[in-house]
């Protein structure tokens, strides 16, 4: 299966084609802010970020926009920008003369019914023809200034509509996907690049693989926007996004990349690099790919660790050699990872998606400074929970706290509680949908304060930042407590 995309031009750069890949990030300064956004955007520039998103909350930040274009272009920095809009169609079609793509969610472009409400049929068509109307008013302004369009699927914030049909499925992500495209095709406009993202690495990847498969089949070849979203921070968010990313670059899926990595946007940008450097090294061909791919994953995979004196297992230096000996044996007990994988990238981009699918007991590598990365590896892949897991989104301009340190809090604060898992979000834009796959969460409210959530609700809301990991540690103690006392005495 090969995806050859189009070339989707974004003010002074091209998406696809023959085109290296773009990496980009997104500021999470306040947009009407201009002198602090502009800032960040020069930072983000100078390590090598060729396109930057910004949050467009309301109009505030609408009016800022060519303020912000205009003291870049006094720094003599050109570069294209992106306005991020969730929740008001308006914002999209007032930003579209001010920058040149504009990144829409199918998830709250626009929604009739309350979160609760079931859809009928006529329901679900009413729906899309009121989306189709308004979205046909941004196409138009986009048109008119050249200003590229980017349907951007969350996992997170998928449309109701969509989820009472498809549930949380990697085929949800793709039919949101899908109703936008025809109706961009529809119009005969094609200034567009996709992307679907979720948090969870496997439904990343499978539906990115669904998507390419369904835009062949129908004729579509726009570009392809890749991330995992709310991957996490530090290491463990590194190793989730080298396994979504760098596993479908490997296969030859995949335009422009976006690191999403909680605080400074910044440290971002090298990894980003890193992983297409990784992935591109470790290209697969189509053949292998589709054999790799016809092999069914395995439901109940054991426990895994790093063995050693293990002499039998096969030497793996590539994403290559990997497949080639699982579509010889499914059932592949170990291998031992070459000293040609460096790092954690190129490590995590031959193992991670195998590990997540296939049976591997043992992987021997002798290098001792790489153990500590190892138990986070195995623990990111499900394969042996020593401690909690976390989800924490990269922030942007929509959150109104100091989510990078409230993220190391919790992580000190819950990392033994073997596991749970804890989600820290930014805003209502994914938060609520990722807190309710989390046993745990906090989420930003108002400037300062934040809502603490337990099993998919609200239990405390407007709690200070300052005040919110204290609380929610006696909450979870006390919750889990009171079930390991009732699972004893059962």
């Amino acid at each position: 299966m090969i995806y050859y995309a189009r070339e989707v031009q974004v003010g002074d750069i091209v998406i696809g084609g023959n085109r290296s890949i773009v990496v980009q990030s997104m500021t999470n300064t306040f947009t009407d802010d201009a002198i602090s956004t502009t800032r960040q955007i020069i930072d983000l520039a100078k390590v090598g970020s060729k396109l930057v998103r910004l949050s467009i909350r309301n109009t505030k930040d609408v009016q800022a926009l060519p303020k912000i274009h205009e003291q870049l272009k006094q720094k003599g920095v050109k570069i294209p920008l992106v306005a991020d809009i969730h929740f008001n169609h308006e914002l999209a079609i007032l930003s579209a003369p001010y920058v040149q793509k504009v990144r829409v969610n199918p998830g709250n472009f626009f929604i009739l019914k309350s979160k609760d409400e079931l859809y009928s049929e006529s329901d679900y068509k009413n729906e899309l023809e009121a989306i189709g109307e308004r979205f046909v008013r941004l196409i138009q302004e986009c048109r008119r200034h050249g200003t590229a369009i980017r349907i951007g699927v969350n996992g997170g914030s998928l449309p109701n509509r969509i989820l009472q049909r498809y549930g949380h499925t990697p085929q949800a992500m793709v039919q949101a996907m899908l109703e936008f495209v025809s109706m961009a095709h529809q119009e005969d406009f094609h200034h567009v690049v996709v992307s679907i993202k979720d948090s969870n690495v496997i439904k990343t990847i499978d539906a990115n693989r669904l998507l390419v498969r369904e835009f062949i089949k129908a004729g579509y070849d726009y570009p392809i926007h890749l991330g995992v979203t709310e991957a996490g921070s530090d290491l463990e968010g590194i190793i989730r996004s080298a396994i979504g990313i760098g596993t479908l670059l490997a296969e030859g899926i995949g335009n422009t990349i976006r690191v999403s990595l909680t605080g400074s946007p910044v440290k971002e940008i090298p990894v980003a690099y890193e992983i297409i450097r990784s992935s591109q090294k470790n290209y697969i061909d189509s053949s292998l790919n589709q054999k790799y791919l016809n092999l069914n994953s395995y439901q109940s995979l054991p426990e895994l660790n790093l063995c050693s004196n293990y002499e039998q297992v096969p030497l793996v230096s590539s994403l290559k050699d990997i497949r080639m000996l699982l579509v010889n044996n499914p059932s592949l007990e170990g291998v031992r990872v070459s000293n040609d994988l460096k790092n954690e990238v190129d490590i995590s981009i031959v193992l991670g998606e195998v590990l997540m699918k296939f049976p591997l007991a043992c992987i021997v590598d002798e290098r001792e400074n790489l153990t500590d990365y190892y138990r986070l590896l195995f623990q990111v892949t499900g394969r042996n929970i020593n401690g909690a897991e976390f989800i924490s989104c990269p922030s942007c301009g929509r959150t109104t706290f100091d989510i990078e340190t409230m993220t190391k809090q919790v992580k000190n604060t819950f990392f033994s509680y073997k596991g749970l898992t804890f989600a820290v979000m930014g805003c209502v834009v994914n938060g609520p949908g990722e807190i309710s796959r989390a046993d745990y969460g906090i989420l930003g409210s108002k400037s300062g304060y934040v809502h603490l959530y337990a099993h998919g609700k609200i239990i405390i809301k407007n709690v200070p930042e300052r005040e919110a990991v204290k609380l929610l540690k006696e909450i979870v103690d006390r919750e889990t407590k009171y079930h390991s006392s009732s699972t004893a005495s059962s």
